[in-house]
């Protein structure tokens, strides 16, 4: 393989018969070349030929040619040109001076009979590394680049693998200037993409001319990747709203800073041809989303639309019936539309239900297939029905997915011939990075497929088998809990378990362990057993499914499982630690992200069908019907909607598995805390005189206590504590005290909250003084102490107006009048109220009221 880095360093004279003697065909690394001075060597064409046939007869052997194949961790840079009529992807290293034809260049050079310059330099190279390259001679290729042609003077270097390398000498010849920021070139003030290494992702054994015809039919493929978004003439999709009344909602409120962003977004749009000018009597919010990479996104909040639509019935591909299909293909590949929903049009009575309201621009209504409409999946499987029908048994497509799957190298060839042909047809582009060619094995639909068959996707069992070690009783019983869920398919499972339930025994709540070898092989053979069948079923996509999501400080966890002779068969489990930003969230907005997670996670499985959430936060049941939602709320909502599913709420007790899971990441690692002098002494003592200390522990280098009376209702209740050391004491009082989940507690509270897991000594009296000094408690907590006593009793009243009492009220929207403020007057007696207009809250208004009304 071709290492990037590694460059030739050292250009040495040979000569020609010593060259035919010496060169020879291996593994090679190279990139920079320095040209020197060397011998002019001539050949005749009788004898250029004779060699060629040579290479040619050498690369016919497919056993000795070695594989060349674009890894997805190649992070060099391609050229995609054409020498004379053979697309060639060629490596582009300016660091070299020189531009070098390889091993596989070889076939082309054969093939357009090219022969050597007139006056050539035969070279010997010495790359980095120190390993001599043998340089034969050198040739004059016909490069053509963004149409442009251009005669290359290249050495030929037999023992390097890349067919072509382009360098410095190639900038110069041609004006090009690269900038590698951004991935791109400018080539005649054209800004043109540089080509993705990713494109060809083949690790199939291969020879040289076989790579050479995958290359010609993935250079088709380059020609459906474009900038502009692609059109289909085939399908358009129609909204049948029945006989709903056009409905107008209200704008949400964008503040100032974000309507710049809002109005990027419609111009974008507006000159892709999506949207339009409208004067439509529907009418939908549109909300602006701000997206991970820190950019803003404008979307259409199609809730209220999709409420009215009448469901389309079309149905979606057996996922079953497709993965059964491709168990026996030897060579694989597919092909990702680029924003497929946007490539077709809406119907001309569909676009004005569409239309949504930018603030200060008018009304606009969508041209094309907006994401989040109900029917969208069923349109665009029912456009690739069309274009690939069932009885195809190599060409598969669900909703924008499509995969080519062949026995043999040639029928792959073929099949991508004709998927090409259709889609341009169609008139469809494609996403160029995100497709795959000619692949051994592909991850499909939560599956990986190859030539040996089907095989589940590591991800699908990765948050089981990752399972941590437990470390106290706790965390024990937590993980018996897991377990006993699916005890019923499990055999043997009181035996099985037994050794890890005997370290129970004797101990107390939350007490450290000392973990077994036992223990430990029980521990793999339950996770075999719960990662494997008959617990880990293959899915049933004649059944609904249900997800079922839970979500812990530190991490959210989820299940997908099926309903089978009423018992619940999990088919696949995953789990993931919150970021530092997501574990800040409120509670209903880290549940809220674990059902978020879950939909996508599973969404091979569930889109397009109709499905079950559960969990237990009983808040979440609003998820789908949210008013007014804040903006991260809003994209979360948004990308729900294009799904169908019910949300149910289950008791946290019955919501073991993903409760599990969400809590088998933990976030602190308590070797990392770092010790103080009185810390260190104790943990010194304790191991030194553990009889001496009874209520001291030292578990994995860390100190714990226990602690027979903590702060709790329940007295009576003993746990080990793990003792925090001086200087991470403040860390957890900001923590339980300051963060949004914590809500500012009070002392209680707070302290509560920190002793059920930590200790330290006068813990009570640091909570205290931390709460009483908070700044945002000050502030904003209102004093419990006694109210003061009254300043004398109430002077009574015994006519009315004898004593009444004023007050402002505002400022308010400005009437037509002008008034912004009310004056309100109340008699103690008659507890009558006057209310009174102002225009503004002044002396003299509210003397001229009183002298005029009142006396």
């Amino acid at each position: 393989m071709w290492s990037t880095g590694c460059h030739f360093a050292e250009l040495r004279p040979m000569s020609a018969r010593t060259l035919f003697k010496k060169h020879s065909v291996c593994p090679c690394s190279g990139g920079k070349v320095w040209q020197s001075k060397s011998t002019s060597v001539k050949f005749s064409k009788r004898e250029w030929t004779d060699w060629l046939s040579k290479i040619k007869t050498f690369y016919s052997s497919k056993s000795s040619s070695p594989v060349f194949a674009h890894r997805p961790s190649d992070n060099r840079n391609y050229l995609n040109v054409e020498i004379g009529k053979f697309p060639v992807t060629a490596l582009f290293d300016p660091g070299a001076n020189i531009s070098i034809v390889g091993r596989s260049g070889m076939y082309f050079v054969n093939a357009l009979n090219l022969i050597p310059a007139e006056e050539h330099d035969i070279c010997q190279v010495t790359t980095a590394d120190g390993a001599p390259q043998s340089v034969l001679c050198s040739v004059i290729l016909p490069v053509i680049l963004n149409n442009q042609k251009f005669a290359l003077k290249c050495l030929i270097v037999p023992s390097i693998n890349q067919a072509l390398i382009l360098g410095m000498d190639f900038c110069k010849l041609s004006k090009l200037s690269v900038n590698f920021a951004k991935n791109s070139y400018s080539f005649e003030n054209k800004c043109v993409t540089i080509a993705s290494v990713n494109v060809i992702k083949s690790e199939n054994d291969l020879g040289p001319l076989e790579k050479y015809r995958l290359q010609k039919v993935v250079s088709l493929f380059q020609t459906l990747s474009s900038d502009k978004l692609g059109h289909t003439n085939l399908i358009v999709h129609h909204i049948d709203t029945g006989d709903a009344r056009p409905f107008k909602m209200r704008q949400y409120p964008i503040s100032p800073a974000l309507k710049v962003h809002l109005n990027e977004e419609i111009d974008d749009m507006l000159n892709k041809g999506v949207i339009t000018p409208s004067n439509s009597p529907w009418c939908s919010p549109m909300l602006l989303v701000k997206k991970s990479s820190g950019e803003y996104r404008a979307c259409f909040d199609g809730r209220a639309l999709n409420k009215v639509t009448v469901k389309d019935s079309y149905p979606l591909p057996l996922i079953d019936s497709i993965l059964s299909s491709l168990r026996d293909a030897q060579f694989l590949s597919s092909v990702d539309l680029k924003q497929a929903y946007y490539q077709i049009s809406l119907s001309p009575d569909s676009q004005p239900k569409t239309a949504f309201q930018v603030p200060g621009r008018g009304l606009f209504e969508y041209k094309k297939m907006c994401f989040g409409l109900n029917n969208a999946p069923q349109t665009m499987q029912r456009l690739m029905d069309s274009l690939f029908p069932s009885g195809d048994n190599t060409i598969f497509a669900y909703l924008d997915d499509i995969i080519i799957a062949s026995p043999t190298f040639e029928s792959h060839l073929t099949a991508l011939e004709y998927v090409f042909k259709k889609l341009k047809s169609a008139g469809l582009t494609i996403n160029l990075e995100k497709c795959q060619f000619c692949r051994p094995s592909l991850k499909y639909l939560g599956f990986i497929i190859d030539a040996g068959g089907l095989r589940t996707d590591p991800d699908k069992v990765s948050a089981m088998l990752n399972y941590p070690t437990p470390k106290t009783t706790s965390d024990i019983k937590r993980l018996i809990g897991l377990v006993s869920w699916y005890r019923r398919f499990i055999k043997d499972f009181s035996a099985i378990s037994a050794p890890i339930n005997n370290l129970l025994h004797g101990k107390k709540k939350g007490q450290p362990i000392k973990w077994t070898a036992g223990a430990e092989d029980a521990l793999s053979i339950i996770k075999e057993r719960l990662t494997t069948a008959p617990v880990l079923a293959s899915p049933d996509f004649s059944k609904p499914f249900v997800i079922q999501c839970d979500a812990s400080m530190n991490a959210a966890g989820c299940v997908l499982y099926q309903e089978c002779d009423g018992l619940e068969h999990p088919i696949a489990y995953a789990s993931r630690s919150l970021t530092k930003t997501e574990r800040k969230y409120s509670v209903t907005e880290k549940e809220a992200l674990a059902v978020l997670f879950g939909i996508e996670h599973f969404r091979p499985y569930v889109e397009g069908t109709h499905f079950k959430v559960i969990t237990d936060h009983h808040s979440l049941l609003w998820l789908k019907n949210l008013k007014d939602p804040a903006m991260r709320l809003a994209r979360w909502s948004l990308k729900l909607s294009q799904y169908s599913f019910d949300i149910e709420h289950r008791k946290g007790v019955l919501n073991v598995v993903p409760d599990a899971l969400s809590r088998s990441i933990d976030l602190i690692d308590v070797k990392e805390l770092t010790p103080d002098t009185w810390y260190s002494e104790m943990v010194k003592n304790v191991r030194k005189f553990p009889s001496k200390y009874p209520d001291f522990q030292v578990q994995n280098d860390c100190l714990y206590k226990h602690v027979r009376h903590g702060f709790k209702i329940d007295s009576n209740l003993s746990e080990w504590k793990l003792v925090i050391p001086t200087a991470n004491r403040l860390k957890i009082l900001k923590e339980n005290h300051d963060l949004p989940t914590s809500a500012h507690f009070g002392i209680s509270k707070t302290l509560a909250r920190i002793t059920e897991h930590y200790y330290w000594p006068k813990i009570k009296q640091s909570v205290r003084k931390y709460c009483l000094n908070c700044n945002v408690c000050k502030a904003n907590k209102s004093s419990n102490q006694a109210r003061m006593g009254l300043m004398g009793s109430y002077k009574m009243i015994n006519f009315p107006f004898q004593l009444i009492s004023l007050d402002l009220m505002g400022p308010f929207p400005k009437s037509k009048q002008g008034y912004k403020y009310l004056l309100v007057v109340s008699d103690w007696f008659t507890k009558f109220i006057f209310v009174h207009p102002l225009r503004e809250a002044n002396a003299k208004g509210v003397m001229n009221f009183m002298e005029n009304n009142i006396f």
